[in-house]
């Protein structure tokens, strides 16, 4: 039935393809929704029937009730079967793709604590600077109401749970 009201539905669309009428259009919008009752109906009965079929087996037959239910929680598996290395081998053993996965991360995180951006120079000072945590940094005044100025408005609130639009609409307040 339900295979019947779908393809009756693809036959009205295809008929108001080829000859764009209101008619047509109108037919196929009653198909529309027809199939589009049916699809909530079948997936309703569906859905009542594996409730059914599982209260039962919770009655029944624990094991199939528990093997369900578990199937049905754990999320879908989705396993890495390739990952290429440097030289673009592809690695297809686990064990050889868990160590490339360590060598990138390990590169990725050397790299990235002694990354210099692009087009700036640092001396042995500024580095020590940015290293040492006890340093102070000086933020003007008017470094601090163009960094406001700049805040967009509707972010979500960070972990103090302050709003930029608290921030914002604060004024010298909170200078």
């Amino acid at each position: 039935e339900l295979k019947r009201v779908v393809k009756e539905k693809k036959i009205a669309w295809k008929k108001y393809l080829t000859t764009k009428t209101q008619s047509d259009y109108a037919t196929y919008k009653e198909k529309r929704s027809a199939a589009k009752n049916a699809v909530l109906i079948a997936k309703s009965k569906s859905w009542k029937d594996f409730g059914d079929k599982m209260e039962g087996a919770y009655k029944d037959n624990r094991k199939l009730f528990y093997r369900i239910i578990k199937r049905l929680r754990t999320d879908k598996e989705c396993p890495l079967k390739f990952v290429k290395d440097k030289e673009g081998n592809l690695l297809t053993r686990e064990e050889e793709i868990m160590e490339r996965w360590r060598q990138y991360f390990a590169e990725l995180l050397d790299n990235s604590s002694t990354a210099v951006t692009p087009g700036t120079e640092t001396t042995q000072n500024s580095e020590r600077e940015q290293t040492d945590p006890n340093t102070e940094y000086n933020i003007t005044l008017s470094e601090l109401h163009a960094a406001i100025k700049k805040m967009k408005l509707g972010k979500a609130p960070g972990a103090d749970n302050i709003t930029p639009e608290m921030i914002k609409y604060m004024g010298s307040a909170g200078e």
